[in-house]
């Protein structure tokens, strides 16, 4: 197998990062009730989309996703 195609693509981790930043302040302050969360959302699935479209497998784009997802997941009543 070959490496990791997400880890080989800086803007791919500069999204998942921005992503996970806005989810986390958002969860923090509860600044824009939610906005942040959808925004980093949304920024999760471009950079998804951007590695699908480079080359990444569905494998390792469904890894991030899910870690992401469950993050989100974490505290909901």
């Amino acid at each position: 197998m070959s490496g990791s195609v997400i880890l080989g693509l800086p803007p791919a981790l500069v999204l998942y990062a921005a992503a996970l930043f806005l989810a986390l302040f958002d969860r923090r302050y509860r600044a824009m009730r939610g906005w942040f969360t959808l925004l980093g959302t949304a920024l999760a699935l471009a950079a998804s989309a951007y590695s699908l479209l480079l080359g990444a497998s569905a494998m390792e784009v469904t890894a991030v996703l899910l870690a992401f997802s469950l993050l989100e997941l974490e505290g909901t009543p």
